[in-house]
């Protein structure tokens, strides 16, 4: 007879990943996810099945899922599997965000003078290959098969399968590595970045693009902020987090840029409008919204830490 599938089988309870601190405080309960995840992933259970709670470190002010899903489910998830991420773009896999990432890849060349990229988590390479037209010599590394095929095939780029560790790359040392709208999928940083600035040549800076949990539209969502709805998302960045995480490896925290990330300004206020109308109508009990909205509303920022010359 095959054992009875448990939920602890899937899932770990875990300390605050960024300081260690062993216990945080509630801030949101039983947060039910909306994505594809668990089905995806083979996971005999259901998002109704298993809730996990929002938790915020006293420390650093850090806010991360708890409990998560075990690392090697994530792992097979974004190795074996392929992120749900890819599934409605696997037959058209083009760049749908083109004037984002040629803006992100202008940021980046204006506050780095050239030399060598690496991107963790470069999915399709769509940034890189914007990088690569401004002069920067280009490598990546992703878990998904399906992505860095298509990045070195169809872009011609540099990217390894699998996850980042200390025989990637060998000995090359680079100017910048970036990490956009990744560091929130990690159930590691400390191990990622300590792999990091081994990478990095003195003087060289790490740029960081995530969710930050501290904005006004993830205070305004409350428990309902997008980012909490996948199971994917399992770090919740703010100022003081992402410095702790940048001191903990002698990184010196030089830019904090908040930014809408996503979409015209213009389309963001129509989103962030539509969002004040629906914790109307769910305030008023009109009518229950599960969500506020699914799309992010000036609710970025980007960070870049500098490793001492």
């Amino acid at each position: 007879m095959a054992p009875e599938n448990r939920v602890e089988d899937y899932v770990e309870g875990r300390r605050c990943p960024v300081c260690d601190t062993p216990k945080g405080i509630v801030k949101y309960r039983n947060i039910l996810h909306v994505c594809n995840v668990l089905k995806k992933a083979g996971v005999p259970f259901t998002n109704t099945d298993i809730r996990s709670d929002v938790f915020e470190c006293a420390r650093c002010g850090h806010k991360y899922l708890n409990p998560m899903l075990k690392g090697n489910v994530l792992e097979r998830y974004y190795g074996e599997i392929n992120s749900e991420f890819y599934d409605p773009i696997a037959s058209d896999p083009r760049n749908y965000h083109i004037d984002e990432t040629r803006a992100f890849a202008g940021f980046i060349a204006s506050r780095v003078p050239g030399g060598k990229a690496l991107e963790i988590g470069c999915g399709l390479g769509h940034l890189l290959d914007e990088l690569r037209v401004k002069g920067f010599d280009c490598a990546g590394v992703d878990a998904s098969p399906f992505a860095t095929k298509f990045a070195r095939e169809q872009l011609g780029l540099r990217v390894m399968t699998g996850f980042l560790d200390p025989e990637t790359f060998g000995k090359e040392k680079f100017d910048v590595v970036i990490l956009n709208d990744v560091i929130e999928h990690l159930a590691g940083p400390n191990e990622m970045f300590a792999v990091i600035t081994g990478y990095l040549k003195p003087g060289g800076r790490v740029i960081v693009c995530t969710g930050n949990s501290n904005s006004f539209y993830a205070r305004l969502c409350g428990r309902k902020w997008w980012y909490f709805y996948s199971w994917e998302h399992i770090s919740f960045f703010c100022k003081s987090s992402i410095r702790c995480l940048f001191e903990k490896h002698a990184l010196r925290l030089t830019t904090f840029k908040r930014t809408r990330h996503a979409g015209s300004r213009m389309n963001n206020m129509k989103l962030l409008l539509r969002t004040f109308a629906n914790i109307f109508l769910d305030l008023s009990g009109i009518r229950k919204c599960d969500y506020y909205c699914r799309y992010v509303v000036f609710d970025h920022f980007i960070a870049i830490g500098e490793k001492a010359e």
